[in-house]
């Protein structure tokens, strides 16, 4: 149980145990029961962001050994019920995931692999719940030296808009923060 203090619509305030924490700003409808407690459903529907950022199908990478590099980073800490992913869909390796506690507040590389014959990609990135931005930019593929780096639609996947990108929620390619080139994924 957690103690948690609620603001009735008359402007009442009373703390009272819930089985659950509750974000600041959520509206619940709360019931008084005879015995002194209360139950309380949660009103204010979740979010299914900030967003989510999907790309269209890349078609075949490479034979041989590759990685797959990303720049990430957050407008602050993620909130207590905020979680991001992301994930590279392939026919033949399954879902690689990249799904991290914390989220850096300044631009830094993530490099995922190495990976062996890499085929039929697409990418998904997510955020979930309310809180900080993430931002992603110059994602790609390369080979183990990263020679013959496979860019990922043009100068890190965000310069050219939504060409390779579907959007859902409040996910956005913007020109607010970019670790190359003018634009970069915000979820």
């Amino acid at each position: 149980m957690v103690l948690t203090k609620i603001q009735y619509t008359d402007g009442t305030i009373r703390t009272v145990d819930l089985p659950s924490t509750y974000e600041v700003g959520t509206i619940l409808a709360v019931t008084d029961l005879a015995d002194g407690g209360v139950i309380a459903g949660r009103v204010t529907p979740f979010t299914a962001g900030p967003g989510i950022c999907q790309s269209h199908d890349m078609g075949s990478h490479t034979d041989g050994i590759s990685y797959f590099s990303f720049y990430v980073k957050a407008s602050g800490s993620l909130g207590p019920s905020q979680s991001v992913k992301l994930t590279i869909y392939t026919t033949n390796l399954g879902d690689i995931v990249w799904e991290p506690e914390t989220v850096p507040l300044e631009w830094t590389k993530i490099t995922l692999g190495p990976f062996e014959n890499i085929y039929q990609t697409s990418i998904k990135m997510e955020l979930i719940g309310s809180g900080a931005a993430i931002y992603f930019d110059n994602l790609y593929f390369s080979w183990m030296d990263e020679s013959g780096i496979w860019d990922i639609g043009g100068n890190g996947g965000f310069e050219t808009g939504t060409t390779y990108w579907t959007l859902t929620g409040d996910a956005e390619i913007t020109s607010d923060e970019a670790y190359e080139g003018t634009h970069s994924l915000k979820l």
